[in-house]
Formats: structure tokens, C-alpha cells, sequence
């Protein structure tokens, strides 16, 4: 069970930086791809246009 899981059950506050994971395409690994090769993938298959500002 993931921590943020367990501190709903316990009655914490959302603080509001938690991903939304009903929105279609998130995930952690989109986030890792744009860090470490600078494009993501689509959820559809091929790549996204736009390119991260901090890729090097």
C-alpha cells in the first residue's frame, strides 16, 4: 500500500502536489523519459512534440 494511501486512511489533509491518476497519460515513467532522454512517449504510441527545457 503506497504511504499517501495510508495517510487518507488516517485522515491527513491532501496537500495538493499528489499526481492526479485519473488524468489519462500519467505516470512516472513519462516523467522519467522526459528527464533522461528529453521526450516522452504518447499513450497512443509515437512521441511527443515538445521537448524539455532542461534536457541536455
Amino acid at each position: 500500500m503506497r504511504v499517501s494511501k495510508v495517510l487518507a486512511i488516517l485522515g491527513d489533509d491532501d496537500l495538493g502536489h499528489y499526481p492526479d491518476t485519473n488524468v489519462r497519460g500519467v505516470s512516472a515513467e513519462r516523467g522519467r523519459q522526459l528527464v533522461f532522454d528529453g521526450i516522452a512517449s504518447k499513450p497512443g504510441g509515437g512521441s511527443t512534440r515538445r521537448q524539455s527545457k532542461h534536457f541536455v
